[in-house]
């Protein structure tokens, strides 16, 4: 029995809880710790906080910022590594709450771009400079060009055509094979522009609506014969045209006369309306090029005059009265057309340009055609058989113009331009066409010839106001 107490006891003892090992030092136990003295960590200032981690202003460390624990390190052991480095931040304040903190991920903002986004703002779509006057007018440009609603320009024209067709009409005659030329010269004449224009839509590819119209002064010029002969005939054949209430024909005047004239006059008209787009190229940024483009409606009107006369020489009743080819003809254009206007930026407030346009018309040409006896041209004639002769037709044609020239804005609203036109139809009828070898051919006046070209080319001056 008592060996039974004894080994009951001995299986208790055996069987009881492992804490009581860990008193006999076995398993479990904790090891002796090593006195060493350790320096107590500094503070975490907000600087040293990354952007995004809320910062507790009691103990000025991060809230929530896993904490590396301080371990004690032997002798001779390899030291610990060092925290990772704060993120930067654009100031020193203090860090913001954690309800107003952003997340790491950029957020939207309306119209593009991010909250995290520090770029600058575009600059002005309407130009370099951008900004606005009291009046609301936008600036286009380093130079102060105003985006003003209206602009007029005022030009001057100083402009001359081409050499007319060559139509001889003298010859000495007393030696026929000699052939008198009596071209006139082509006069020099002025003329004048006028431009009114409405820009709407004023930013970066701004529309226009403009109205020109334009013209030079009628001139005449008067031409003799180039060699001084007793007697002056024509090669035209005037034998067959009869003089109504004269004695003889035609070749009585023309043939063996005292004096040959040539006059000639021209006058040109012209009306446009064009819709602009403006400025397709250096659009938001300080571009030195810049591009216009433009479409629209455009009339042009030439009248061609021309009068052949000869003095009747002695012998007749009609002695020292003249007698007159009067030959007006008009094109009356109208038609389509497209233009653009390249510029290029040289210079502060200095720029070059060219300006072509082109455009197909019908030509309604109108003809009078007339012979007529008298000693003015003004008073009422005695009019020649079958004459005058008033015809007319329509036609195809082709206008092509080119300015080009350099502009100066020498004021926010003014700028002044100086340069060289060319302007060249096609499809044209012209006076000196009209004339038939034989005088009395009056089918042949009827039917317009419509196959001369017209070249006007001179230059121009003038200013350009923007309100």
């Amino acid at each position: 029995m008592k060996l039974l107490r004894a080994s009951v006891f001995l299986s208790v003892v055996a069987l009881g809880p492992a804490g009581a090992w860990a008193q006999l030092g076995l398993y479990g136990s904790p090891e002796p710790l090593r006195l060493t003295t350790a320096e107590p960590a500094a503070p975490v200032s907000a600087q040293q906080v990354s952007y995004g981690t809320p910062v507790d202003p009691a103990y000025g460390t991060a809230i929530g910022a896993p904490q590396r624990p301080v371990y004690p390190v032997s002798a001779g052991a390899a030291p610990l590594p060092p925290l990772p480095p704060a993120l930067p931040r654009s100031s020193a304040g203090p860090a913001p709450s954690p309800a107003t903190v952003p997340n790491s991920l950029p957020q939207a903002v309306p119209g593009g771009g991010s909250m995290t986004d520090l770029s600058p703002a575009p600059a002005n779509r309407s130009g370099c400079a951008g900004g606005a006057d009291d009046n609301g007018c936008a600036d286009l440009g380093t130079c102060g060009t105003r985006c003003c609603p209206w602009y007029a320009s005022f030009s001057a024209l100083v402009m001359s055509r081409d050499h007319a067709n060559k139509l001889w009409t003298t010859y000495d005659a007393n030696d026929a094979p000699h052939q008198i030329p009596t071209f006139p010269k082509d006069e020099w004449r002025w003329g004048g522009e006028v431009t009114v224009g409405r820009t709407f839509c004023c930013g970066c590819v701004p529309w226009s609506l403009e109205l020109t119209y334009w013209g030079l002064e009628g001139s005449q010029s008067v031409s003799m014969p180039a060699d001084v002969v007793p007697r002056y005939s024509t090669p035209l054949t005037m034998g067959l045209l009869g003089i109504t209430n004269h004695a003889g024909s035609a070749a009585d005047w023309f043939d063996n006369s005292p004096d040959h004239r040539v006059w000639r006059s021209s006058e040109f008209h012209d009306i446009e309306l064009n819709l602009v787009r403006n400025r397709l190229l250096g659009c938001g940024e300080c571009s030195p090029w810049n591009l216009d483009c433009s479409m629209g409606v455009r009339f042009f009107r030439f009248r061609d005059h021309f009068i052949f006369g000869a003095e009747r020489g002695p012998g007749g009743p009609d002695a020292g009265e003249w007698i007159y080819l009067d030959d007006a003809v008009t094109n009356n254009l109208f038609g389509f057309q497209l233009g653009f206007n390249a510029e290029y930026r040289f210079a502060r407030c200095w720029r070059a340009f060219v300006a072509p346009k082109i455009g197909i018309y019908d030509n309604y040409m109108d003809l009078d055609y007339d012979i007529h006896v008298g000693n003015d041209h003004g008073i009422q004639p005695d009019y020649a058989q079958q004459y005058p002769v008033h015809s007319h037709r329509h036609g195809f044609s082709v206008l092509g113009q080119i300015d080009a020239g350099i502009a100066w804005q020498f004021a926010p609203r003014w700028e002044a331009k100086i340069g060289y036109r060319l302007i060249a139809v096609s499809g044209a009828a012209l006076a000196e066409s009209q004339v038939p070898f034989y005088g009395n051919d009056t089918p042949a006046v009827a039917d317009i010839d419509r196959n001369g070209d017209l070249i006007l080319h001179g230059a121009f001056v003038g200013l350009t106001w923007t309100f």
